[in-house]
């Protein structure tokens, strides 16, 4: 789904186009030749239905995000069936795809808005690298790179600090009637792209140093601060990037697990769950080619893509007969293993710890 989700964005950019070049297709002379954009629109059974935007990609894309907000209350009940719900509340990345998947959702809402769209380019393309990820041989390639931001905290921190610190002093100097937006801007233009003044002849000797030395602080130590850090945190993940990509397949698999003890698991068989997966797929295949080349959309078009991802996200889960499916009647047991002191007998350590601290417990351990 976050393939294709990516893919209808980047078929309406391509072939619809954003409303802000209107007025540069306006200009375009009538005798130039035709574009592979016109091309490929005259190709579609219906151009007029392209009219605006792509309505049918967001229809789809706020179906998967509201979907992905159920996929997160899901796993949070599950962590509050097991008792422990501040394991989710606590991981800055279930409050990031929670935030990721509202944001989706929002084109539900309003999918003319700018700020929401470039959002959710990002957040597709981001997506992207997550799938490449299942791979075990990208995987190892991409997680440290994705762990790198973490350790790039405080050296962001102390930057921001730095950028806001010289911001101010330069809205000092340059006088008490530039704008503060006016002055982000040089500063940043200043700070980041080391632009020097152009007459520094005509600048006072208090405006030339704090120029100067903020640019140097900002190219030669902030620059190498940055590198430095890169350098070694990437070398470090590097080395325990296998236990980086188990604690990644954990993970995946912990999530599994924690929405399968809220879902029922055993409404169908797993052939069942297949055809009806395909079918429904096939199903929104069919009304995302009415909609991308006829132009029908409504609220219909909606609820088919909430219902059918819904429905696969129930059909994911039916395994019944697996031995994760919660089951009251067939309880399981997890066993921890730990290694043994020198001078400590393996029989008489294992069977006092259990008989120490639950005999009732062992003795049901026994009958299985």
């Amino acid at each position: 789904a976050g393939v294709w989700s990516l893919f209808l964005l980047v078929l309406e950019s391509w072939i619809v186009g954003a409303d802000v070049r209107a007025p540069a297709r306006e200009l375009k002379p009538v005798h130039s030749d035709m574009s592979m954009h016109d091309a490929i629109a005259d190709l579609l059974p219906d151009p007029a239905g392209l009219v605006g935007d792509i309505k049918v990609a967001a229809a789809f894309i706020g179906a998967k995000g509201l979907v992905d907000v159920v996929h997160e209350l899901l796993q949070f009940a599950g962590s509050v069936k097991i008792g422990r719900p501040l394991d989710y509340i606590c991981d800055p990345g279930n409050v990031f795809d929670l935030v990721r998947g509202c944001m989706l959702m929002a084109l539900f809402f309003d999918s003319k808005s700018p700020t929401i769209r470039v959002a959710v380019i990002l957040i597709c393309w981001m997506r992207l690298l997550e799938i490449f990820t299942s791979a075990e041989n990208v995987a190892l390639a991409l997680l440290p790179l994705k762990r790198l931001g973490r350790a790039l905290v405080p050296a962001l921190t102390m930057t921001l600090v730095a950028f806001l610190c010289f911001t101010h002093v330069f809205h000092y100097v340059w006088g008490h009637g530039h704008k503060w937006d006016a002055t982000f801007y040089q500063s940043f233009a200043t700070l980041i792209t080391t632009e020097l003044p152009t007459d520094p002849w005509d600048r006072s000797y208090l405006e030339l140093i704090v120029t100067y030395g903020s640019v140097l602080f900002f190219s030669v130590f902030m620059l190498n601060i940055f590198i430095g850090v890169i350098g070694t945190t990437y070398e470090q993940e590097q080395e325990r990037v296998p236990q980086t990509f188990l604690h990644h397949r954990a993970c995946c698999c912990l999530n599994f697990l924690l929405r399968a003890r809220v879902l029922p698991c055993a409404l169908c068989s797993r052939l069942v769950a297949n055809l009806v997966t395909f079918s429904t797929l096939a199903i929104m295949a069919y009304v995302q080619v009415l909609g991308v080349t006829r132009g029908v959309y409504g609220m219909l078009s909606r609820i088919i893509f909430v219902v059918g991802f819904l429905v696969m996200l129930l059909m994911a889960y039916q395994t019944p007969g697996v031995r994760w499916a919660p089951n009251e009647n067939h309880k399981s047991y997890l066993w921890l293993t730990t290694p043994l002191q020198d001078g400590e007998d393996q029989a008489s350590c294992l069977c006092g710890n259990l008989l120490a601290e639950d005999a009732a417990f062992c003795s049901r351990c026994g009958q299985r």
